[in-house]
């Protein structure tokens, strides 16, 4: 179950500035304890939520103003510059249904949730919209969830950074982050804030791209191979790896961009939903070893194990492609 902000432990936040300092919460007045941090005189509110970013931070590429709201906007319905809500036509839904490959996604949840202890806080990195396989947690009463993103959503219970997540130490017993690393300025920065508000044998469930075009536009950065999206887990132990989406699904995003220049964006999505309504099938005949060469999408699950690292040698034997 979604925890609004009102309703989450005040204990389990920190202020971004330095991540020791306290939050106060008085009603919809968010501030940090801190006299000399920038938000001492209050957060910013944004789609009626708090935006707890300090601006000031080094990989922060996010400005005050990409929250602010717009003049004459009403405030339940605030979007704000930075990422619009997405509106989807009847046609729109359709193709939506069509580029959907929910079976992976959704068998790892389970084990991800199995793997949890009873009544769990999980931390959603990215839920501004629902992934994709991903319902079996949504709705579930049984765990609490804290769902951020860098817009604000009725998904979400705030505004954050991931770079900088506003967190104590060990606070979470599982952390979902699905198809977000790809979005952010230093993944590793990223997944260290994730071992670090993880509890000892806390476990992170992670989907990372590797051959996809660039989407979302300047705020997309990074591709990982499996390797290298278990090298990004390092101090995790491994509980699951492989690929989400295969080489078809490649294909038909290749198809998708090619068409593109010459067809205009309504078109070639239109041809790409109907190239992955053809390809789609196409990925469950690959085993694993032909499909991970040339994924669309890779997935980690990884427990937090204290003393636990992995070394680099042994990537050499993770690998399961079909090259020598």
């Amino acid at each position: 179950m979604l925890k609004k902000f009102n309703d989450i432990d005040t204990s389990l936040l920190r202020c971004p500035c330095e991540k020791k300092s306290i939050i106060s919460v008085e009603g919809d007045f968010v501030r940090c304890d801190e006299p000399d941090c920038q938000n001492s005189s209050g957060f910013l509110q944004s789609c009626c939520q708090p935006v707890l970013i300090d601006f000031e931070r080094p990989l922060e590429i996010f400005e005050k103003r990409d929250f602010l709201m717009p003049e004459g906007a009403e405030t339940d319905s605030i979007e704000t510059g930075l990422v619009k809500r997405r509106r989807y036509t009847m046609i729109s839904r359709f193709f939506k249904s069509a580029i959907t490959i929910k079976k992976p996604t959704a068998r790892n949840i389970k084990t991800f949730l199995a793997s949890l202890p009873r009544k769990p806080k999980i931390l959603v990195i990215g839920g501004g919209t629902k992934g994709n396989g991903t319902e079996e947690l949504w709705n579930n009463d049984d765990v609490q969830i804290i769902s951020i993103d860098v817009y604000g959503s009725d998904n979400t219970s705030f505004i954050a950074d991931a770079h900088y997540l506003p967190f104590v130490d060990e606070a979470f017993d599982g952390i979902l982050i699905q198809a977000v690393l790809e979005h952010v300025v230093d993944p590793p920065t990223v997944v260290s804030e994730i071992f670090r508000v993880l509890k000892c044998g806390g476990i992170v469930y992670s989907e990372i791209p590797f051959m996809q075009q660039v989407h979302e536009g300047a705020f997309d950065f990074t591709r990982y191979t499996l390797s290298g999206h278990r090298w990004l887990y390092r101090n995790f132990d491994e509980m699951g790896s492989g690929t989400v989406k295969g080489p078809a699904v490649v294909l038909a995003w290749s198809i998708r961009y090619a068409a593109r220049p010459l067809l205009g964006k309504a078109l070639s999505t239109g041809l790409f939903g109907v190239c992955m309504l053809l390809f789609k099938l196409t990925d469950k005949l690959y085993k694993h070893t032909r499909s991970v060469d040339g994924a669309s999408e890779t997935f980690f699950i990884g427990e937090k194990k204290k003393g636990f690292v992995y070394q680099a040698i042994d990537l050499r034997t993770f690998y399961s492609g079909m090259q020598d």
